[in-house]
């Protein structure tokens, strides 16, 4: 029991489980495999990003237990975001080199402003839920030019919505459970005709 409690903290605090709905929520909406598996390295190497960040506030780190998590396997966390962004962008490259699809740069340069932007937002409730719903848009049309939808708007409000219910929630559990709530809508889309 105590190894299943070990394992689940790896992938919920480690940040695999919000980089693998990523890439999974990618794949349902563009049915491009190679490209969820670099969505994954992506968001598994931003989210740990800024967990190492947040823990150099020492006092919050040992209230809150994802942070206190951080900090007691910073090196192994570190070492891991490393390690995906060489692998992202190994993969990129060889990406590049066999896809007849390119990197919308306008979407890419939008989701690096809005990352760094996050920082400093990230205490102001409402404008952070509209950057990262935005965000997890964006990333829907990284490899196509976006033209805005009726589909886009409604997973728009949907992920707002489920940001701002995330953000009331204080129980790492139930923030797991929210987080898996995100795939429904983009799960629909893979038996959409």
């Amino acid at each position: 029991m105590e190894m299943l409690k070990k394992i689940a903290k790896i992938y919920v605090y480690g940040n695999i489980h919000i980089a693998l709905i990523a890439a999974l929520c990618f794949y349902f909406y563009n049915q491009q495999g190679s490209q969820a598996i670099l969505i994954f390295l992506a968001s598994w190497s931003y989210y740990n990003f800024c967990n190492i960040i947040y823990v150099t506030d020492y006092q919050k780190a040992m209230y809150d237990e994802r942070l206190k998590w951080i900090s007691e396997n910073l090196t192994e966390v570190i070492f891991a975001t490393i390690g995906s962004i060489a692998l992202g962008g190994f993969l990129w490259i060889k990406n590049i080199e066999n896809s007849d699809t390119h990197l919308d740069y306008i979407t890419l340069t939008c989701l690096g402003l809005f990352g760094l932007d996050y920082f400093f937002i990230r205490h102001i409730p409402y404008l952070k839920n509209l950057v990262i719903a935005l965000v997890w848009i964006l990333v829907m049309h990284l490899w196509s030019r976006w033209e805005p939808s009726p589909l886009d708007l409604f997973l728009f409000i949907y992920l707002l919505l489920i940001s701002i219910f995330y953000d009331r929630t204080s129980s790492q559990l139930k923030k797991a459970l929210i987080d898996c709530l995100i795939i429904l809508p983009f799960l629909s889309l893979l038996y959409s005709p």
